[in-house]
């Protein structure tokens, strides 16, 4: 897909540069949740032990799948320049 962008030649240099940005954020945004369905995944085919301190462990990785609709957005917002800067300029004090 970025490679796409870079041959679409209509785009002038900063559209072409936030649409790669945007492009990977998509992408990191599909493989985050991706990975910890799959790390859930082997929790719960492969238990092989009665050990109550891995069953706590596999419920807080199980747990750990409710909060990606809170982290894709935090992730959207970190990844993104243009979103990040204006967070962070916002965030620091100006002394006058």
């Amino acid at each position: 897909m970025v490679r796409y962008v870079n041959l679409n030649t209509n785009l002038d240099g900063n559209l072409k540069r936030l649409n790669k940005l945007l492009t990977k954020v998509l992408i990191i945004l599909a493989v985050v949740p991706f990975i910890n369905q799959t790390g859930n995944l082997f929790f719960a085919i492969f238990p092989k032990t009665n050990n109550n301190t891995t069953n706590i462990i596999r419920i807080l990785f199980f747990i750990s799948s409710h909060f990606i609709p809170v982290f894709n957005p935090i992730i959207c917002i970190l990844a993104n320049t243009p979103y990040r800067n204006a967070i962070f300029n916002r965030a620091q004090t100006h002394p006058q």
